[in-house]
């Protein structure tokens, strides 16, 4: 009886080559592509979400001045758009707003320059963040002086 394992010794052999080379090379079994009608091509696509963007803006009632920050993070954007317009924008009287946040979206701030009430809103249009900030500016009393000042959208 013969129990040598002399035939099957290259077998083993290629196994462990090919086994060293999926290893080194990454590279490993994969499903078959989905099949699809003969004669038309099937796609696969992958969906990566983006980072969200959020955009703040802070205004100074004094002196009507604003200063606007986009970010990946909310608090940082609303924090450093408050910092930035007291900074810059409030001649040294620190009174300066936050007129809110956005999220992958407009906002929109609208001033009243004849007795300075003011207004913001956000929207998925320029148009709509816009036409809400006027009207709310003109709610809390500024009339038909109210003027869109910033318009502008997260990602821009």
């Amino acid at each position: 009886m013969k129990t040598g394992s002399g035939p099957r010794r290259p077998f083993i052999l290629a196994a462990l080559a090919l086994a060293s080379l999926f290893a080194m090379t990454g590279l490993t079994a994969a499903p078959a592509p989905a099949a699809g009608p003969v004669g038309v091509a099937v796609s696969q696509s992958v969906d990566t979400q983006a980072a969200d963007r959020y955009i703040s803006v802070a205004w100074s009632p004094s002196t009507l001045g604003w200063y606007s920050v986009r970010s990946s993070d909310k608090d940082r954007a609303v924090n450093r758009s408050l910092d930035l317009c007291n900074l810059h924008k409030s001649n040294n009287t620190y009174d300066c707003l936050s007129a809110g946040y956005a999220v992958n979206a407009y906002l929109a701030l609208a001033l009243s320059w004849a007795n300075g009430p003011a207004g913001y809103s956000s929207g998925t249009t320029a148009t709509y963040a816009g036409k809400n900030a006027v009207a709310w500016c003109k709610y809390y009393g500024g009339g038909d002086s109210c003027r869109v000042v910033f318009n502008m959208h997260a990602s821009e």
